[in-house]
């Protein structure tokens, strides 16, 4: 019993940290951007009104793509390391669980976009 609630546990607080990491990714990818293409309000205006807001999106998707692939390897060494019998399941049932909150919250989206 206490193994399951261990997991548990485990398993919030890597999600915690999957959406901070996502926060601080998306954040790093919108400065490195507005760095490189000395963006201004007309050029973030374009660019997320690009094909009926594909491009917003786009600068959602790539960094939420990249913290999942690193909160999958760090779970699974996490799990690894507490020695889960599982890791790899309980690696993706993480990346799972940060995947349906990031789409649930997608369409609402659609009603910011012009």
């Amino acid at each position: 019993m206490p193994a399951v609630i261990f997991w548990i546990v485990s398993t919030f607080f890597l999600l915690a940290i999957g959406a901070l990491m996502y926060v601080g990714l998306m954040l790093l990818f919108f400065y490195t951007v507005k760095l490189i293409f000395h963006m201004d309000e007309a050029k973030w205006t374009k660019l997320f009104t690009l094909k009926n807001g594909a491009g917003l999106y786009m600068m959602l998707a790539l960094p939420y793509l990249f913290m999942l692939v690193i909160v999958f390897y760090a779970s699974k060494v996490w799990f690894g390391f507490i020695q889960t019998d599982f890791s790899i399941v309980s690696a993706l049932v993480v990346v799972a669980l940060l995947t349906f909150s990031f789409l649930m919250h997608m369409p609402k989206l659609k009603n910011v976009l012009p």
